[in-house]
């Protein structure tokens, strides 16, 4: 939830994997963040169009509107959010044309090139979860296809787990972290201890 000292901003991306990128980048400081995507009919069916408009607010202490385009500016293929990012009460959707990193793009301060930089090696480790999750999705399918049997199935290899969003207590901030199912074994069930639930998790940081 935002209180009165956040900022409102808007921009439009040419696909929802630019507008994720741009999030992942901006997660210190962003919150209300709104996706939207127009539909189109083409030979009597609908389909959604791939443009996406992006709503969010950015707290206090966050980057400026010129700070934001900077550092959209450092994603390979976002220049169409960089050039239409405006805040709300000034957004079209129209693009303004410039060059990567130029004015009126403004670099950040030190800090919140720090936090940037977190932020891009943050996504690394999610994106290789998520191809590991991909991965295993596949093999899944691909035992049961082959033996028909889903009791088996994606048990060749080990489950990647789920991503979770956790508190980073010494800053308040938040952290996201690889998770994945606690087990117990016949000997914990023996001595008694209580099976907990598989969002009882065990944080691989």
């Amino acid at each position: 939830m935002k209180d009165n000292k956040c900022k409102t901003f808007k921009f439009r991306a040419e696909c929802a994997a630019d507008a994720q990128a741009i999030r992942s980048l901006l997660l210190p400081w962003s919150v209300d963040w709104k996706e939207s995507r127009e539909n189109m009919e083409h030979e009597g069916s609908i389909y959604q169009m791939p443009d996406v408009e992006v709503e969010f607010s950015i707290v206090d202490g966050g980057p400026t509107l010129n700070e934001i385009q900077w550092l959209i500016d450092g994603i390979d293929d976002c220049h169409v959010a960089s050039e239409t990012v405006e805040e709300i009460e000034s957004y079209t959707g129209e693009r303004v044309s410039r060059r990567a990193f130029a004015a009126p793009a403004k670099q950040p301060s030190e800090g919140l090139m720090k936090k940037a930089q977190a932020t891009a090696i943050l996504r690394q480790r999610v994106l290789k979860n998520e191809l590991q999750r991909a991965q295993h999705l596949h093999m899944t399918f691909e035992a049961i296809r082959i033996s028909g049997n889903t009791k088996s199935a994606g048990l060749e290899g080990p489950n990647p787990g789920w991503i979770a969003v956790v508190e980073h207590k010494p800053t308040g901030l938040s952290s996201v972290r690889r998770v994945t199912a606690r087990g117990f074994g016949k000997n914990m069930k023996k001595m008694e201890h209580v099976r907990v639930d598989a969002r009882m998790t065990t944080i691989d940081s």
